[in-house]
């Protein structure tokens, strides 16, 4: 619930971290006095000076005190027409538009918002268009369902269908997806572009020069779409730790003195998977 607390926008954009002291209308956590006078809102009606005194207090009872001073001036207020299907913060609401579907449930979001979805042509794939949601920025407390047509359903290895953002430079990045009955099913805690992508490449293992000594053998696993899902290793076929760098992405197997025979030839077996299910063996033998 901390995204209600502060301009969710501004720490987006910039990282800068204010506190609001608005209280949303969907007041979900326990930081603001639900009964707070005009829910934190102070209405600047007149010219005249308005006076602010705020006083923040620790739980040791030390306080700091700030004031400052608005100036009311007389202006035009200007409406904004926002285009879109209305989104309520206290119940459950369904946006459809037959091959796309979001839900957002009750409680989901800290505010009532205008939803609008962009469709435009997406040139990683034919397999759905590139849907943009709006706004594109929106602090959320509970995910969102989606669910996507898949567009040229010809796959048949449908676990290689993913849902991907699609950034400025034309790279995706995985956010996940489940295929059922034509459709990719995900649940998102952002807004985001997104569209139906295809991963059949498997990852990459290499193996590398021993790290730390020599009592140790090193690869370097890598997925150049979707990412590692799992990886596992088999020492004379029973089951070996890896440790893995995700900075360097590399696995690497520490000699077990307990379990190796000195001198002896030993098999090992790496095999890697991807979000995809793409898997890769990796099969080399080594002496201890």
């Amino acid at each position: 619930a901390i995204n209600a607390l502060i301009d969710y926008k501004l720490w987006k954009e910039r990282k800068q971290f204010f506190v609001l002291t608005k209280m949303p209308v969907n007041n979900i956590g326990p930081y603001y006095d639900k009964n707070s006078q005009n829910n934190g809102i102070i209405n600047i009606n007149e010219e005249r000076d308005y006076h602010f005194k705020y006083v923040l207090s620790d739980y040791e009872g030390n306080k700091t005190e700030f004031t400052f001073t608005i100036k009311g001036e007389k202006q035009d207020i200007i409406t904004e027409t926002i285009k879109g299907t209305p989104i309520y913060c206290q119940r459950d609401n369904v946006y459809d538009i037959n091959e796309f579907k979001i839900f957002f449930p009750e409680n989901g979001v800290y505010e009532d918002f205008t939803f609008d979805i962009i469709k435009r042509n997406n040139v990683k794939t034919s397999h759905s268009p590139l849907y943009e949601l709006y706004p594109t920025i929106l602090p959320m407390h509970l995910r969102a369902k989606v669910s996507i047509k898949v567009q040229n359903d010809t796959l048949k290895n449908k676990s290689q269908y993913y849902v991907g953002r699609i950034d400025k430079e034309g790279r995706a990045a995985y956010l996940g997806g489940v295929y059922r009955d034509g459709f990719m099913d995900l649940s998102i805690s952002e807004m985001t572009n997104m569209a139906i992508l295809i991963d059949s490449v498997p990852p990459t293992i290499i193996k590398r020069n021993p790290v730390y000594g020599k009592q140790n053998i090193s690869f370097r696993i890598n997925d150049a779409h979707t990412g590692i899902k799992s990886y596992d290793a088999y020492i004379d076929g029973k089951w070996a730790l890896l440790e893995y760098d995700y900075k360097y992405k590399t696995a690497t197997y520490f000699y077990d003195k307990k379990r190796l025979e000195k001198g002896k030839s030993h098999t090992m077996k790496i095999v890697v998977t991807d979000m995809c299910n793409n898997e890769t063996v990796y099969q080399t033998r080594f002496v201890y």
